[in-house]
């Protein structure tokens, strides 16, 4: 898992976050677009809207969470922190140890059009984020999950693996 400057900090009066494809995040117009108040109107964890030029871009909302990427049980996955300890060695030690087969998801979207994603508050152009994470897939089609995980009374996190389709045939 990412070191602490490796984290969107995502504070509590932010709208939501965005992930687009790399090749793609240029389209993104931030406040005060058409996009910008569509990912506002995204209802839950995760949801999925079309923007200029056709893009399909995943919104990350509930409220506002410090937000980092990692590979958590052989799948790139988007972490985001409910609470935790200041302490980032317990927090990634926790986050390690997690397994999705033992786990229930509470949403999935599938999602096609993309390898390389960057995230970032979607009130921005990507120019102008002063925080991007980047996340790359190994298919262009994929679910992304989403699961709740309390491992400890102490942490609780949002997890949102990246999940792989099988080729079509």
């Amino acid at each position: 898992m990412r070191r602490d400057e490796d984290w969107i900090s995502d504070p509590y009066d932010k709208p939501p976050l965005i992930m687009i494809p790399t090749i793609a995040a240029d389209r993104w117009e931030g406040y005060p677009s058409h996009s910008y108040q569509c990912a506002l109107a995204v209802w839950g964890y995760i949801g999925i809207i079309m923007i200029r030029g056709g893009t399909r871009c995943i919104v990350l909302n509930d409220i506002p969470m410090p937000t980092t990427v990692a590979q958590v049980d052989g799948f790139p996955t988007i972490v985001r922190s409910v609470y935790g300890p200041d302490d980032y060695e317990t927090f990634a030690q926790a986050i390690e140890r997690c397994r999705y087969s033992d786990l229930t998801f509470d949403d999935q979207l599938m999602y096609h059009g993309g390898y390389e994603f960057v995230i970032f508050s979607s009130e921005y152009r990507l120019s102008e984020a002063p925080e991007k994470l980047y996340i790359k897939t190994s298919s262009s089609r994929f679910y992304i999950r989403t699961y709740i995980y309390n491992p400890t009374e102490e942490i609780s996190a949002v997890l949102h693996p990246l999940i792989p389709l099988p080729p079509l045939q």
